[in-house]
């Protein structure tokens, strides 16, 4: 679950920093 939702929320940022 937390490895989960640290690999979501890094996509997430990586998306909206790209």
């Amino acid at each position: 679950f937390f490895f989960f939702f640290f690999f979501s929320n890094s996509f997430c940022i990586n998306f909206w920093t790209l």
